[in-house]
């Protein structure tokens, strides 16, 4: 929401600066159907939200140097790729978010995490205070916040070709597959055995 307020603010048309940008978020959205069924949705979502972070933050480097216009089409050029990756994600995370819980909760998660986009959304046009501050601030919080997110994906399950979980024993089950979690999913369940005895 904040790359859309702030269409403005980039070097170049006002105009076309709006149209790359939404013809850029479409076009991700089109190729992360792709990466899904070949990569997966935790690798697809990771992916995009990288490139986010990485742009965010290299154009928060960027937006420094008001004086140099080579530094300020940079600064564009960033903001078009963190947009390309924020409509990927966005995308990803409301196909991945449902597929990580049960039936009996699916929709009160999805729900949740809507509305915690949507507060989000709300926050965004503030982020005007941020700049008064530091020209630089919003794009760094931004972009660290989407490289947070990645780290954190890392502590998800795949859920690629699994059947939608029905109860919590299902993704519980999710444990055994292969992956860096494994270990920490047969500690915790050893851990739960040795408090009920």
């Amino acid at each position: 929401m904040s790359l859309y307020l702030n269409t403005a603010s980039l070097a170049g048309n006002l105009y076309i600066n709006f149209f790359l940008s939404t013809f850029i978020e479409g076009t991700s959205c089109v190729l992360m159907f792709f990466l899904l069924e070949r990569l997966g949705r935790k690798l697809t979502t990771s992916i995009f939200l990288f490139i986010t972070g990485t742009s965010l933050t290299a154009r928060s480097i960027t937006v420094s140097f008001k004086d140099s216009n080579i530094l300020h089409i940079l600064g564009t050029v960033f903001a078009m790729f963190a947009r390309f990756g924020i409509g990927g994600s966005t995308s990803c995370l409301f196909l991945y978010i449902p597929e990580l819980f049960p039936t009996k909760i699916r929709n009160f998660a999805l729900g949740l995490s809507t509305a915690g986009l949507t507060f989000g959304g709300m926050l965004a046009p503030f982020t005007t205070f941020l700049a008064e501050v530091g020209v630089w601030l919003p794009c760094a919080i931004y972009g660290t916040c989407c490289i947070l997110a990645v780290l954190m994906l890392r502590l998800l399950p795949e859920t690629k070709g699994r059947e939608l979980a029905q109860t919590v024993a299902d993704i519980e089950a999710w444990c055994v597959a292969k992956s860096p979690s494994v270990q920490k999913c047969k500690s915790s369940e050893a851990d739960q055995e040795m408090v009920a005895v």
